[in-house]
């Protein structure tokens, strides 16, 4: 790969990251192969991931859980979340709680909590163990 070329692959790389950033402020960043298939679909798969690895190494591009973000995007909970989480974090013990249950405790919208759990287990906090339950990681 050349280094023009892989200048150019590179810019592509970050300009669809920051996009990917705009439109879904909420999430951590796609995974490196989504990334390859927003930024790059129709380059040498193998190369395209070589530069992906690259970058991260010299920190131009971070990685969290798998996630894949440029170092000054930080995803997480919106005000109202965080209120929400503060609530039910100290909640969970060693069982699983489901969304509906969460819920009612703190008397929130099961929609609310949903994006709640969903927000904490892509930040690393809980695992999804089934569809609308979850369980602290450390206990799993």
């Amino acid at each position: 790969l050349s280094a023009p070329l892989a200048a150019r692959w590179q810019r592509k790389l970050l300009d669809a990251l920051a996009r990917y950033h705009e439109q879904h402020r909420d999430e951590p960043g796609p995974g490196r192969e989504r990334l390859r298939r927003i930024a790059l679909p129709m380059e040498d798969e193998a190369l395209v991931l070589l530069l992906i690895e690259q970058m991260r190494e010299s920190g131009l591009v971070h990685s969290h859980h798998g996630w894949l973000h440029l170092p000054e995007h930080k995803a997480g909970f919106t005000d109202e979340q965080q209120a929400v989480w503060h609530k039910v974090e100290t909640l969970f013990g060693d069982d699983p709680w489901w969304v509906r249950d969460l819920a009612r405790e703190v008397h929130v919208e099961e929609s609310l909590m949903r994006a709640v759990l969903r927000q904490a287990a892509q930040q690393g906090m809980i695992t999804a163990i089934v569809k609308d339950r979850y369980y602290r990681n450390d206990r799993i």
